[in-house]
């Protein structure tokens, strides 16, 4: 046996150990895993990794001897466009999921939330994700010494920068600033709305729903024309 290979406790012959709650069985599998060597090398970034295949292999038998089974459920996903350091753009996803661990007495531990950003470049970012959370919630459950990365690690990683925002103009601040003060809104409470640090930083792109949405205020605190008395009428 290398010093790369997983190291177990015997199987007792096939039987399952018993376990009174999920987290006995945990704190079992755990005294089973000891390290698990690097197999596979990113070629773009330059590291070594764990594929998901030998971490699956390490897991799945010690999951099977104490009772433990993962249900991972994909809750959301988030597209969002990524600009990398050269300028170039592509599409990436968050994806949001739920994993539970269950355990044969019927307890449970989870769902615990885990997020993986991938490119979206085929129908293989959807597997690459689900792998990469898989082997991120195992290692952390069982605590297993390993590599970094996974299936997501053999396309080149790119620097993330937010683009930049383009903040009003000066007559669109005029009239922002105008329209709150009219509908009775503080400036703070407009920038709060977008994450604004003022409002001559407010962003052009949110300039329009704001400005009407405000306008929709001032509106509706305007009396009716029932309302309105003439210069000929008497108020009362």
């Amino acid at each position: 046996m290398t010093k790369h290979e997983a190291i177990t406790a015997p199987d007792n012959d096939g039987k399952p150990a018993a376990h009174q709650s999920v987290f006995a069985a945990i704190a079992a599998a755990v005294a089973e895993v000891k390290v698990l060597g690097k197999s596979d090398r990113n070629k773009f970034d330059g590291y070594d990794f764990v594929s998901i295949d030998k971490f699956l292999a390490l897991v799945n038998p010690i999951c099977a001897r104490h009772g433990l089974f993962p249900i991972v459920a994909l809750r959301e996903l988030e597209q969002y466009e990524n600009v990398n350091s050269k300028g170039g753009k592509s599409v990436w996803g968050r994806f949001f999921y739920d994993i539970t661990l269950f355990h044969a007495s019927g307890d449970k531990l989870g769902p615990v939330n885990i997020m993986v950003s991938v490119p979206l470049n085929g129908a293989q970012a959807s597997g690459s994700a689900q792998s990469y959370a898989l082997k991120q919630f195992f290692r952390a459950t069982l605590m297993i010494a390993t590599g970094d990365k996974d299936d997501a690690d053999l396309i080149p990683t790119e620097q993330h920068h937010a683009p930049q925002v383009q903040p009003v103009s000066a007559g669109q601040f005029t009239k922002l600033r105008d329209l709150a003060r009219a509908a009775g809104v503080t400036e703070q409470e407009i920038c709060a709305k977008v994450g604004a640090s003022s409002l001559e930083q407010f962003p052009a792109n949110r300039f329009d729903a704001v400005a009407k949405g405000l306008q929709s205020k001032i509106d509706a605190a305007k009396p009716s024309p029932s309302e309105q008395v003439t210069d000929d009428e008497i108020p009362y």
